[in-house]
């Protein structure tokens, strides 16, 4: 059976040839339409994790077809769709293959079956921890002055502001603090940055997912991944004494960006890949 499979993947991969390829920054994975001469021309579409996620480095296959123009109608609108119907894509991709015993076996049983493990791809945070620890070096490597609670929230208006959003609340509590706890949260449901520190690095990593819940998707509100990164990067640059090129370049070392990834790439506007429809696929689109 494993040799089977094998032989097919092998097959698969040597008579494959990729025709389109999107990077989608709210499930961190390609959107692919790949053209197939196993047995016969067919054009199939499917989600690509690639290994830099860390988390499901493999592919989900979605459905195929004999007709190029009806491959590319559904892959323009996958592509184009919101977080509810790459939802509904990703089950009908497993509805394809072997994810449909998963979704008959909740059925049967009459559980509900939550969201998170349905569709585990949106959920994982893979850099969370390689986020952190680029942060607590660049931390100490890097002097910022504490914020008083007046300047945070200056800040937080003049960033909400520039960046046209709704400005989050600031709740600072500097003793509530345990050992085991964040020094801060954002939370997406109050809009609400909540601080245990007047540290500038810890406000701008949280105003980071304020704008990122805000301008790109509430999905990834709580992530840690390329388009978070580079939010944090752009705020560092932008409202601090910091370099941000310098900072993309340590980033780089934690592998935090896809090797093709450049700095110029990270500093363009966010309402480029913020504004839909897309009417063309993105190359290099962030994630």
């Amino acid at each position: 059976m494993y040799l089977i499979d094998i032989i097919k993947k092998v097959q698969y991969y040597v008579t494959m040839k990729c025709l389109r390829r999107h990077f989608d920054h709210t499930i961190s994975a390609y959107l692919e339409l790949n053209e197939e001469n196993s047995w016969g021309k067919k054009y199939q579409l499917s989600w690509n994790w690639t290994k830099a996620a860390d988390f499901f480095a493999g592919r989900i296959e979605g459905p195929a077809f004999s007709s190029l123009e009806k491959a590319e109608k559904k892959y323009s609108k996958v592509m184009l769709s919101n977080r509810k119907d790459k939802l509904s894509s990703i089950a009908e991709f497993k509805r394809s293959g072997r994810g449909i015993r998963k979704l008959l076996k909740a059925i049967e049983s009459s559980i509900v079956v939550d969201e998170k493990d349905l569709y585990p791809e949106l959920y994982a945070d893979p850099m969370r921890n390689r986020t952190y620890l680029a942060g607590k070096i660049l931390k100490i490597n890097n002097y910022l002055p504490k914020l008083s609670e007046p300047e945070i929230i200056a800040m937080a208006e003049e960033i909400s502001n520039d960046y046209g959003i709704v400005a989050p609340g600031i709740k600072l509590d500097l003793g509530s603090k345990k050992s085991d706890e964040y020094y801060g949260y954002y939370s997406p449901k109050e809009n609400n940055i909540y601080l245990t520190t007047q540290c500038q690095f810890v406000f701008l990593h949280e105003m980071a997912h304020a704008v990122c819940a805000h301008l790109v998707d509430p999905s990834i509100a709580t992530h840690h991944g390329e388009m978070f990164n580079r939010v944090q990067i752009k705020l560092l640059d932008e409202y601090t004494n910091l370099d941000g090129e310098e900072i993309f370049e340590e980033f780089c070392r934690f592998d935090l960006f896809r090797s093709e990834i450049e700095y110029e790439d990270i500093i363009k506007p966010l309402g480029i890949i913020s504004q839909k429809p897309l009417l063309e696929p993105i190359l290099r689109e962030l994630g």
